[in-house]
């Protein structure tokens, strides 16, 4: 049994990786082939007769998951907190604490450039599965303006009243509470647990980014000790390409949030301050599993994450050939009628 409160290895974090991508593999390709029919980007023909048919695609596939998808608009999760006391004390303030968590929540996904929940309905009815990531932006926390720094010196008093003014605004509104629906395909958890101990995140990054952030982690602060930092240097890249795209592994538990290069040496493990996994998931339905379903001995999710447009794949196709030949016989008519 693995011990995922210990500091992992970059041996630990491969096998992990390599254990999830092989469980996730199948259901994956699946997704691949329904984004096909949801871009019309699918095969209409086969290959040794494509070349000589016409290849127009309907857009009933995406309409199909878009409608699906819209009616869920206007739900929103909704806030519970259990009353700690049973007297009417305590359930004001539970009240309290609800109307808070919402409004919250609500900001939250208003700072997003998709609004989060509306992206996860989206992946529950075209993959019928989903996964939520809340973390904290601590980078955006206002700091309170001093007089005479750089580069404001010699502003005037008013000036100053100005800044100040400025940042107890911004002190008021400051949410860190950030909430997206990241592609499924990313991350990477156990399919069997709903609070799952680990989480494997995909990421790309530029290289001149990665460089500057592991410097930024290198350096010492207040309470923070940075010795096990490896700055990753485009200088010692075989391309020294400053935008070349970097593959990273974050590798997260409740106590460890570690960055790994894909293939290669971990560039920095760190605690992880918030104390929970920042990643929940779930699927939007049940499935039966059939008897020879199960990948290595063990749970098959592509039987459940299996999306609205699986079960009618052929009949879109047949849909979109029918379609394509009325309307080729119809232009064919009209073209010797003409003759």
């Amino acid at each position: 049994m693995p011990n995922f409160d210990e500091k992992p290895t970059a041996a630990f974090i491969d096998q992990a990786h390599t254990h999830l991508r092989d469980q996730w593999s199948p259901a994956q390709q699946g997704w691949d082939t329904r984004d096909t029919f949801y871009h019309r980007t699918y095969t209409l023909w086969p290959n040794h007769i494509g070349a000589r048919r016409p290849a127009a695609k309907s857009s009933r596939p995406t309409a199909i998951v878009d409608r699906a998808a819209d009616t869920l608009i206007n739900f929103s999760p909704t806030w519970h907190r259990v009353s700690r006391k049973s007297d009417q004390t305590g359930t004001e303030g539970a009240d309290v604490i609800e109307v808070a968590g919402k409004a919250i929540m609500n900001d939250s996904a208003l700072r997003e450039m998709v609004l989060p929940f509306s992206q996860m309905w989206l992946h529950l009815i075209h993959y019928q599965y989903a996964v939520a990531e809340i973390g904290f932006d601590w980078m955006s926390r206002p700091i309170e303006p001093k007089r005479d720094e750089r580069p404001f010196k010699g502003e005037t008093d008013d000036e100053f009243a100005a800044r100040h003014v400025r940042f107890l605004v911004e002190k008021d509104n400051w949410n860190p509470i950030r909430i997206r629906a990241p592609d499924p395909r990313t991350v990477l958890m156990d399919p069997e647990q709903k609070q799952p101990p680990y989480a494997i995140q995909m990421q790309g990054m530029l290289a001149h980014e990665l460089e500057t952030l592991s410097k930024r982690k290198a350096q010492p602060g207040p309470r923070v000790r940075r010795q096990d930092v490896n700055v990753f240097l485009v200088a010692n890249q075989t391309d020294r390409n400053p935008f070349a795209r970097v593959n990273l592994i974050h590798y997260w538990t409740k106590d460890f949030h570690s960055v790994k290069l894909e293939k290669g040496e971990i560039l920095w493990t760190e605690r992880n301050p918030w104390g929970f996994m920042p990643f929940s998931h779930a699927f939007a339905r049940a499935g039966i599993m059939p008897r020879d379903g199960s990948v290595n001995g063990g749970f098959n999710p592509k039987y459940i994450a299996k999306g609205l447009l699986e079960p009618v794949e052929d009949e879109l196709r047949m849909h979109a050939q029918g379609a394509v030949y009325r309307h080729k016989l119809g232009v064919d008519a009209v073209s010797y009628t003409h003759l």
